[in-house]
């Protein structure tokens, strides 16, 4: 079972998963000195049983019910969803750039680059953690996370439709193998 912290929640993934925090890699690094504003999703990861990429952004909106992260959230300012797509679009270049020149972990970027090319499964990800104050500003402002959800998709159409929005509370067994916690 690998472990991961991220955004005050605790993310387990068993073993059918191979998974790295992507902006922790040596070939994000590389990326990132080349080409300044370069960003990365949190997670990539492979699940052997099932043959499927993951690509995961997480944001965690716990304990900041404020109006800025309203407007992130509906859109009205610094659009989440444009930051993801341009996060998992900088993310296949970090991906792409180890697959041809990784010094350390060219297999593993190969496999996912070979899986994409073959047209294999891809699922996106934007883990969005929510609180009750949050959630309560989202309805007040008549925007739920469906809404997100479809923006997100129309963003990633050019690269995959199995787009999802997740949190503790709506994942129920869509990513078998995984499981998140809060941290306390």
């Amino acid at each position: 079972m690998t472990e991961f912290k991220e955004s005050g929640l605790i993310f387990h993934f068993d073993d059918r998963w191979r998974v790295s925090q992507l902006d922790k890699e040596p070939d994000y690094d590389k990326v990132c000195h080349a080409v300044s504003g370069t960003r990365s999703i949190d997670f990539i990861g492979y699940d052997t049983a099932r043959k499927v990429l993951l690509f995961m952004e997480v944001k965690g909106f716990r304990g900041y019910g404020n109006k800025q992260n309203l407007q992130r959230l509906t859109g009205e300012h610094d659009d989440l969803t444009v930051e993801i797509a341009q996060k998992v679009r900088d993310s296949l270049s970090v991906l792409m750039g180890g697959a041809r020149n990784s010094t350390h972990k060219s297999e593993v970027w190969q496999h996912y680059a070979n899986h994409l090319v073959n047209n294999g499964e891809l699922k996106v990800v934007a883990w969005v953690e929510l609180d009750v104050s949050t959630e309560v500003l989202l309805e007040r402002s008549k925007v739920n996370i469906s809404v997100r959800r479809k923006m997100l998709r129309k963003r990633l159409t050019w690269l995959t439709s199995d787009v999802q929005v997740m949190n503790t509370r709506n994942c129920h067994d869509e990513l078998p193998g995984v499981t998140v916690g809060l941290i306390q």
